[in-house]
């Protein structure tokens, strides 16, 4: 496989690790774990919060990983959309000033995996970091969350899927090639038009956030269970970076990624 962005980007994600993070990001990392954790339990009595537990308390199959708030675990993916919709169900959760709210969507994907896989604390932490620096990064390079809403009128957090799918794809032990198919297969199963925030009742405002929870954890899974998508998603032609930048892929998108 020629050397991409995407593959770039996928062999930085599976050379990380814990020893390698800055000690005071650690520590950001695990309050930030904590208090995502504590938004979903108790957004899981909002509206959005509760009907998402609800739909998928009747989905049934493997119990992979626990719905907050609820007795119930689900498959890892479904869990993930639970409770991301409950971590921003009171809109109490953390945000950031390029990507939205990237809590809900990547610490909920990251814990459902990590619980599914029965990994390490340890493990955890890098993987949400790692989701952080990919689906931010991806927005920032971009234009950021009001360039897409006003150039596009998506909702910027969806490219959180990107992130939760390396998150996600980190922690099921994946190679490089398979990090990519990942990628592309969470741009498949995610998008937000900014016209969700004209509904009434703050219920797919909730859930959208837990859709790009499911998405990052399904395209994982679906990338490890051998499908495939475009292997430079991000740099390619039509790939994220030239249909949501400014045409073809620059120096200034790579240095966003941080390449």
């Amino acid at each position: 496989m020629t050397t991409s962005l995407t593959l770039s980007l996928a062999q930085y994600a599976v050379s990380t690790s814990t020893d390698k993070i800055p000690d005071d990001v650690k520590d950001r990392a695990k309050q930030v774990i904590l208090d995502e954790m504590a938004c979903a339990h108790f957004g899981r009595r909002s509206l959005g919060g509760d009907l998402s537990a609800r739909y998928v308390e009747t989905i049934g199959g493997r119990e992979e990983a626990r719905i907050l708030g609820a007795r119930n675990r689900a498959p890892a993916s479904y869990a993930a959309l639970a409770n991301g919709a409950a971590g921003h169900g009171d809109e109490v959760d953390g945000t950031h000033i390029v990507g939205g709210h990237p809590g809900a969507t990547l610490v909920h994907a990251a814990v459902a995996v990590a619980e599914r896989q029965r990994v390490s604390g340890s493990e955890l932490l890098n993987a949400v970091v790692l989701g952080y620096e990919v689906g931010v990064r991806l927005i920032a390079a971009c234009g950021g969350k009001f360039e897409l809403k006003n150039r596009f009128s998506l909702h910027g957090d969806f490219l959180h899927a990107v992130g939760a799918a390396v998150a996600a794809s980190r922690l099921l032990g994946l190679d490089p090639v398979r990090h990519c198919h990942s990628m592309a297969l969470a741009t498949f199963q995610s998008n937000g038009l900014e016209a969700l925030y004209q509904e009434k009742r703050h219920i797919s405002k909730s859930l959208c956030n837990g859709q790009y929870a499911y998405a990052g954890v399904n395209a994982a899974l679906m990338s490890a269970a051998g499908l495939e998508g475009n292997e430079d998603i991000i740099g390619a032609r039509h790939g994220l970076l030239e249909a949501l930048g400014c045409g073809r892929p620059s120096a200034g998108h790579y240095a966003c990624l941080g390449r």
